[in-house]
């Protein structure tokens, strides 16, 4: 967030926030530190507040980034190798009790075609801002591996009322092509 609206955006970020919040977040944000829901969703609102009037899609450019830099170092051993997408999607399931200590992910592959869905349940706890930077990070994850022709895309979201949150991704070509 720094990097795009710079130090006075977070000062504002940090204004939002309670005491306790802010100490929990005044040296760098690490992937691989653990943070509680109500301080990662009252974290994202604050962002949404001072960088984007308000405009949550804001949410899926913070998941995108955080799919770029972590997949690339600290969570490197779920990028792909030559793999076909699915396969890719499908070792992401591994990484949701990394980041949630509730609710589950799990990934489906349609017979025949070139998608999955990824499925959520958040168990109550889903935030509208948390389901966007879901998309942005399935969508960044994606990219970071060079799936060709990638969109990922809402179908339904638990912080709207539905049972669970659906995502879809689909693609283009036939397997990843390794970046670097």
């Amino acid at each position: 967030m720094l990097r795009y609206h710079g130090d006075a955006a977070w000062r504002q970020v940090q204004g939002a926030l309670t005491v306790e919040e802010r100490s929990a977040v005044e040296g760098p944000i690490l992937a691989n530190a653990w943070y509680p829901l109500d301080l990662c969703s009252r974290l994202e609102r604050a962002i949404v507040d001072a960088c984007a009037d308000g405009d949550e899609r804001i949410c899926i450019d913070v998941g995108s980034y955080t799919a770029a830099v972590n997949l690339a170092s600290l969570y490197r051993t779920y990028q792909a190798g030559g793999e076909d997408p699915s396969s890719f999607y499908k070792k992401l399931e591994r990484l949701h009790p990394k980041l949630y200590d509730f609710g589950s992910m799990s990934v489906v592959e349609p017979m025949g075609r070139k998608e999955v869905h990824l499925l959520h349940d958040f168990e109550g706890f889903a935030t509208r801002t948390n389901c966007l930077a879901s998309i942005g990070f399935f969508r960044g994850a994606g990219i970071s591996v060079a799936i060709p022709g990638l969109v990922v895309e809402e179908v339904s979201c638990q912080a709207r009322g539905n049972a669970n949150c659906l995502f879809v991704a689909r693609w283009g070509g036939p397997t990843i092509r390794r970046r670097g």
